[in-house]
């Protein structure tokens, strides 16, 4: 949470986001805290289902020889780019 908070980019699409769904018919600072609640809330459950499907999909690619092959593939391939780049 407090890494989130010290994100300039963040704050400032808060800061411009946040008024259009704010009235001046009510009070502010139960508007900002509905609205404060209410992004934590979509954020946790964006990010359970993102670990969710992660693991998922971890269980699928860790018995599977073909993804290994794969992976094992990309990084002989980045190695090489490194090598000739170094050279």
């Amino acid at each position: 949470m407090f890494l989130s908070l010290t994100n300039p980019k963040a704050l400032l699409a808060s800061l411009i986001v946040y008024p259009l769904f704010l009235s001046a018919e009510y009070v502010y600072t139960e508007q900002a805290v509905i609205l404060s609640f209410s992004a934590m809330a979509i954020s946790f459950s964006v990010y359970s289902l993102y670990s969710l499907a992660a693991l998922a999909l971890k269980n699928r690619l860790a018995s599977s020889k073909l993804a290994n092959q794969i992976v094992g593939s990309m990084y002989l391939g980045a190695a090489s780019v490194l090598a000739a780049k170094s050279t």
